[in-house]
């Protein structure tokens, strides 16, 4: 009861658990275990994409834990996974590239979710 009711009293709290507990423990060991080969890096990043979007999808559709707001769908969330994956791993080799890239892609990201609405 005292551990519900005094720590976990809003959904701040929840979501900074959330933040600061399962994403950079998954993150370190998608980072940690990288495989070398280019065709095991391209089953890696898809695994760890393909993970996230259904822990994802179980939530928004059969948990309802989470929505969707302002023209944004699982398919976003698919793509957004795909990149991020992606960006992580350049980011961890060549932070300043990854910076520009991420950059660059997030203007052309929201010009594209600015037009499905």
């Amino acid at each position: 009861m005292f551990f519900g009711v005094h720590i976990l009293r809003n959904d701040l709290i929840i979501s900074l658990i959330i933040m600061f507990l399962p994403y950079p423990s998954t993150i370190m060991i998608y980072l940690g275990r990288f495989p070398q080969s280019k065709r095991k890096r391209s089953f890696w990043i898809a695994f760890w994409f393909f993970l996230y979007s259904s822990i994802e999808l179980i939530n928004l559709k059969y948990l309802d834990l989470i929505n969707h707001y302002n023209g944004w769908n699982i398919w976003w969330s698919v793509l957004f996974n795909i990149f991020m994956f992606s960006i992580l791993r350049i980011h961890f080799k060549k932070p300043l590239l990854a910076w520009r890239v991420s950059i660059s892609m997030d203007f052309n990201f929201m010009e594209c979710v600015k037009y499905t609405d």
